[in-house]
């Protein structure tokens, strides 16, 4: 029998992955009303979205099958392989775009004083 700390920890992991989940699939499904740190063209919400489903997908089975006692060997190959890809991704395409945004914005700026 599994211990409380253990079960507790199992079912925290399963809240955080149905969390995960549904914050991608609304960013797929409503790409102009994601997070502010992912907003963007609708390539890269859906991009990020993509992967926050994939991850919470990921984890939900990786928790469900480990609280069944089985070996949940092909949830992390989607968490490692595929889920952090898109995210780390996406999240430097967002860092990038918004670098670019204000680098843009401050040489506008620069050339008005001029």
């Amino acid at each position: 029998m599994a211990e409380p700390a253990e079960t507790a920890v199992s079912v925290l992991m399963l809240v955080v992955a149905t969390g995960c989940t549904w914050l991608g699939w609304t960013s797929l499904r409503r790409p102009r009303e994601a997070p502010a740190s992912v907003r963007g063209p609708g390539w890269l919400v859906r991009t990020w979205g993509l992967g926050y489903l994939v991850l919470g997908v990921g984890l939900f089975t990786q928790e469900a099958s480990r609280a069944g006692g089985e070996d949940p060997f092909w949830s992390l190959v989607l968490i490692r392989w595929i889920a952090g890809p898109l995210l780390v991704f996406s999240l430097m395409a967002g860092a990038v775009r918004r670098w670019r945004e204000r680098r843009a914005g401050r040489v506008a700026s620069e050339g008005r004083r001029a």
